[in-house]
């Protein structure tokens, strides 16, 4: 095998599914040496190849996973692609989805040291592209609009927001637990599973289908894409823990802490405090509007009217509101009689008092909720 015949094997993918028209038998077989053989090829080269090619075979690649991409995954946007070796993306990671020019940046050398599941250049365009995502959600103002998104964005964009006040450094400290980064990665190992049967759909729906002979290779090809994005999954649910996952998709109430200038601070009271003070905000992230000065009654009010326009989604959407708020979320359970989640939410976050002293004296007089009125007296953990 020589470089030439590799170069040339990849070449033929990207011109492929430039030019293709829905020819999915090609797509898997393009897939395949993309994912499985051309690493075999790579390592038939000298290591002196292998570092002198590595860097452009790896750029083609991701080349190709964006086209494909780009062509069939019809919730994808527009997204360019950008190839460098810029210290601060190496720094970050392997890629960075910088939102100002609507540009993804990958950095060779970064994911080249990295980086060796079969799966993993598609992985990590898809989380990048799940960054872009998190930015348009961002950018919606009007409830129809913020309802096609999942629910979660709005926790989102409150940390984002937190991230971008707190520099590089945070972002490297706290990144194994950042809901944004989490959600990303998720996104990313399900597309890799989906892609496939999404684009085997899509065929048939063009009144086509494929031959026993194409059956067994697309259902190999399904096997490394599931198999792969599993491991890279089991890899970063080592590093992640459940809690923290349900947290990120909006299904818990955040919980633990951020490490801020080598310090811990509570997750839900540091960012909660930063949004609402910085009303400002909501020319960057104008989704932050759903929140801004808004009351218990009137988050309710708001939920009430999005339930006519979607009331599954509408649900989910104000919970996480309600979650990602301690005073909102105290007074709903409060509400509602949920007395274990309010104590063990009262447990978790023992410095509310602290922070939190007037919405608490507030909240006990408009409920005269014996915890809260305990809370105040002691300023104390329950």
């Amino acid at each position: 095998m020589t470089i030439e015949s590799i170069q040339q094997n990849i070449e033929n993918c990207l011109k492929h599914i430039r030019e293709d028209s829905g020819n999915l038998p090609q797509i898997i077989k393009d897939l395949d040496y993309l994912m499985n053989q051309r690493k075999k090829d790579i390592l038939q080269l000298t290591p002196e190849q292998q570092l002198s090619v590595g860097a452009k075979f790896f750029e083609q690649t991701v080349a190709y996973y964006l086209e494909l991409l780009k062509k069939y995954a019809k919730d994808f946007y527009h997204i360019t692609l950008r190839i460098e070796d810029d210290s601060m993306i190496a720094l970050a990671g392997v890629a960075v989805y910088d939102s100002e020019s609507d540009t993804l940046k990958v950095s060779t050398s970064g994911f080249l040291m990295g980086k060796n599941h079969k799966t993993a250049p598609l992985e990590t365009i898809l989380h990048e592209i799940r960054h872009k995502n998190q930015h348009d959600a961002y950018q919606k103002k009007e409830i129809k609009e913020i309802l096609e998104y999942p629910e979660n964005m709005i926790l989102l964009a409150k940390e984002n927001a937190f991230l971008k006040g707190q520099g590089t450094k945070f972002y490297q400290t706290n990144y194994e637990k950042l809901y944004t980064e989490i959600d990303a990665d998720d996104f990313s190992f399900v597309g890799v599973r989906i892609l496939l049967e999404d684009l085997l759909r899509q065929y048939k729906e063009q009144g086509k289908e494929l031959t026993p002979e194409e059956e067994i290779a697309l259902r190999k090809l399904q096997k490394i894409m599931i198999t792969e994005s599993a491991e890279s999954e089991k890899e970063n649910r080592n590093r992640q823990n459940t809690r923290t996952r349900r947290e990120a998709m909006g299904i818990d109430p955040p919980s633990g802490e951020y490490i801020i200038k080598g310090e811990t601070q509570d997750r839900l009271i540091a960012m909660d405090l930063y949004i609402k003070n910085k009303p400002e905000l909501v020319l960057e992230y104008p989704i932050l509007t759903l929140i801004m000065n808004k009351d218990y009654e009137g988050i309710i009010k708001d939920r009430t009217k999005a339930m006519e326009i979607n009331p599954e989604r509408a649900e989910k959407l104000y919970r996480c509101i309600i979650q990602s708020d301690p005073i909102l979320y105290i007074e709903d359970c409060i509400r509602n009689g949920q007395e274990y989640p309010l104590q063990k939410f009262l447990k978790e976050h023992p410095t509310l008092p602290e922070y939190y002293p007037q919405e608490l004296k507030r909240l006990a007089e408009k409920t005269n909720h014996p915890m809260i009125i305990q809370l105040l007296a002691t300023k104390n953990t329950l």
